[in-house]
Formats: C-alpha cells, sequence, structure tokens
C-alpha cells in the first residue's frame, strides 16, 4: 500500500490520527490498532510510528506487542528504529536493542543518526557491554560524527559513566569543544551514584565557572550531593541560587527594574554567578522600565566580577551608543572593560582601550589608598610620582613581585 493515504479515506485517516493523540491507555490503543488493520492503514510507517510510541509511553510491557506490529512493518522508518532501541535500552533487558540496530543497518534507505548512536551506546552502558560500546565509539569516531553531533557525544560519555571508567569518561568529556548542561549531568548524576559525592560537587561547581545555565535536574543532583556530605553552606548557596533566579523573574514580569538590579548586586556580592536566565531577567525589567543604561551597567559589573570578556564587549558597545550617556559614564564603561581584558590575560586589548581613552580626552577619577605610619595618615594616588620616597617604594615591590612588573 502506499504510504499517502488516498483522498477517499481521509476522513478515516484523520479521525485515526486524531484518536491517538487523544487516547493514552492500553485499552483504547489496541481498539485502534484494530481500526488501523480495517482501514488498510496499517502499512504505513508515520501512523504506526504515531501507534508504537503511544503504546510504550502507555506501558513499557506492551513492548513485546509493539515488536509484533514492527514485525508485520514492510517499510519502517528511522523514527520506528529509534523508538524500539530507546525502548529497549531502558527495558530489563537492554541487549534487546541490538537485535533492531542491526536490522537497521541492513536497510539500504536508512542510516542510523545521533540520537540511534545515544540509546545503542547506552544499552551497551546497561547491558555491562563494554567491547560492543568501544567499537561503536571507534565507528563514530572515524566518521566524524562525535565531533559534530551531540547526542552521540552524551552516550559516549554515559558509556563510561555507567562502567565506572572515569578517566576515560573524563577524557572524552574534555575533548568536546561545546558541553551542554545534559553531558554535565551525566557525569554528575554518575559520580553521585557511586558514592563519590565530593567529586559530584566539585563537578558542578567547575561547570558553574565554565559559565553553564543549571537546569533542575542539575540543581537537584547537587543538592542531594550537598545533603549527602553535610554540606550546609553549600546548599545554602544553592538555595539561594534558585531564589533570587526566581525573585528577579517575578521582577521582570512586574516590571521592577530597580528590584532586580538590587537583586543581580546582591548576587554578585555573593559571589552567586548570575546565568542567562538572570541576565535575561534584568534585561527584560529594565527595558520595560525603560532603564537600559542601568541594565547595561549591571551586567558590564557583573562581567567584571567573573571575567566574561564576550559579554563585556557587548556591554560596552550598547553604553556607548546610548543617547543619554554621558562622557563620565563611557569614561567608566571603557576603563571597567579595561580591566576585565587585563583580568583575562588580554593585556593586548587592555592597553588598546587605555590608549583609546586618552584619545578621547576622557579623565578618570584617580584611585587611591592610603597608609598609617607613625601616627600619620600617607596617601598613594594611582599613577602618581611625586611621593619622596617613590624609587625606593618601587625598588621594594620589584623585590616583593619580580614576576609582575607591569603592575608596578
Amino acid at each position: 500500500m502506499s504510504h499517502h493515504h488516498p483522498s477517499s479515506t481521509t476522513h478515516a485517516w484523520n479521525r485515526c490520527l486524531a484518536l491517538l493523540q487523544n487516547c493514552t491507555k492500553t485499552s483504547q490503543l489496541k481498539p485502534i490498532h484494530a481500526l488501523l488493520l480495517t482501514q488498510g492503514f496499517h502499512q504505513n510507517p508515520f501512523i504506526i510510528s504515531k501507534l508504537i510510541t503511544s503504546l510504550i509511553s502507555s506501558l513499557p510491557r506492551n513492548l513485546h506487542y509493539c515488536s509484533l506490529i514492527f514485525n508485520q512493518l514492510q517499510n519502517s522508518n528511522l523514527f520506528i528504529y529509534n523508538t524500539l532501541i530507546k525502548a529497549h535500552s531502558n527495558s530489563p533487558h537492554p541487549e534487546s536493542s541490538f537485535h533492531y540496530f542491526n536490522l537497521l543497518l541492513k536497510e539500504e534507505n536508512l542510516r542510523p543518526n545521533g540520537q540511534t548512536f545515544n540509546f545503542i551506546l547506552v544499552s551497551c552502558a546497561k547491558s555491562c557491554s563494554l567491547l560492543s560500546g568501544k567499537q561503536i565509539q571507534n565507528w563514530v569516531f572515524k566518521n566524524g560524527m562525535f565531533s559534530s553531533d551531540s547526542y552521540v557525544q552524551t552516550g559516549v560519555i554515559r558509556l563510561y559513566v555507567e562502567a565506572r571508567l572515569w578517566s576515560d569518561a573524563r577524557k572524552v568529556f574534555d575533548e568536546i569543544t561545546h558541553v551542554d548542561v545534559v553531558k554535565w549531568n551525566v557525569l554528575m548524576s554518575g559520580l553521585l551514584g557511586c558514592g563519590f559525592v565530593t567529586r559530584a560537587l566539585g563537578v558542578f561547581k567547575e561547570m558553574l565557572a565554565f559559565g553553564v545555565e543549571p537546569d533542575e535536574f542539575c540543581l537537584t543532583t547537587a543538592l542531594t550531593a550537598c545533603a549527602q556530605t553535610g554540606s550546609l553552606w553549600e546548599g545554602k548557596w544553592i538555595h539561594e541560587y534558585v531564589k533570587k533566579r526566581a525573585m528577579i523573574g517575578c521582577f521582570a514580569v512586574h516590571g521592577h527594574a530597580r528590584k532586580a538590579i538590587q537583586c543581580l548586586e546582591r548576587m554578585q556580592n555573593e559571589k552567586i554567578r548570575p546565568d542567562g536566565v538572570v541576565l535575561l531577567g534584568v534585561l527584560t525589567a529594565c527595558t520595560h522600565a525603560g532603564l537600559v543604561e542601568e541594565v547595561w551597567g549591571a551586567v558590564l559589573n557583573s562581567c567584571r566580577i567573573h571575567n566574561n570578556v564576550e559579554l563585556a564587549e557587548l556591554a560596552v558597545k550598547e553604553l556607548l551608543e546610548l543617547e543619554d550617556c554621558d562622557g563620565d559614564e563611557e569614561d567608566a564603561a571603557l576603563v571597567q572593560l579595561s580591566n576585565i581584558y587585563f583580568s583575562a590575560q588580554k593585556s593586548e586589548d587592555g592597553h588598546r582601550i587605555r590608549r583609546m581613552i586618552g584619545d578621547r580626552g576622557l579623565k578618570k577619577a584617580p584611585g587611591c589608598s592610603m597608609i598609617e605610619v607613625n601616627g600619620r595618615a600617607i596617601e598613594f594616588v594611582s599613577g602618581d610620582i611625586s611621593h619622596p620616597l617613590h624609587s625606593q617604594i618601587h625598588a621594594t615591590l620589584r623585590l616583593l613581585f619580580p614576576e609582575d612588573p607591569d603592575t608596578l
């Protein structure tokens, strides 16, 4: 039968699709299967894929029934193969998924994709088929899929995590250019599940340091690790992070821009690194209130604390383009950007911004510090060489900091 339903049966086709969308119980889905048979739709991969998906979602033990439906299908599609491979990988007999994987490899017009390899690698991990997993890993590396497919990357990491081969898992993890939160979760949950609670918390902190936004699963894993180690302070820190992120979102919805900025500043003071959700909330609140200058200033200050160079460049660009941004504010923004460059070991860019400040004739109030010697207050001003003991002071500083003469 053709995969495209004839126009004379359009009503029956639409009826079957509507039933599949609205029925979720096995007792409802089996009569729908009978209806597909009577209407001649039982060889259509599109509608059969929906039936199989619904049956598996309804009850995992429907897997055998789904296999019978698959065996009667003359022409399958990749979605059906992936659905069955995934379902079997999560069943009590994950090795059963290899049957469908091998059938897929024999198909002339179908090729496995990243999801296929992710699911079959899960099966390898759960069935302790490490050798098969390594063979699949070698295949995806050889064919260039590992470097370009996130599903494949996650599957390979999970393979080694499930096998408790932490050094191999970490090696694969470190080879990935862009690591999303899912891969961090696989590493964290695997360590936690094997009792390496402290290492799991270390991975969580490392993830935050890279600026990756944790999701609900990640935060739950981190809080569980805190509970198991008795790390009350770290648990409170995570609680404050979640609470303040929610508060900023609430302020954004109701247009309380000042409160959103204050909440962001408290996060920074408490060394809580704001993520994309937090910054988006502050941006939304300030945009609604017309406080565009304030929000970019807050973002720039956050970048200074966390050395986020790319976002700092964007914030300064937006600030300089504002019509009501005066010379002093431009001065402050450029100085902050130069400091961020220096902190990020980008001295050339830092000096370039400093030269730009000089060329524009912008002025900045010099920083100063004071010390008390023999009851007398002595003030040191940044860049000032008029102190009578200037030469001796700098000679002593060079002895103390020989590796960093540029800071003197």
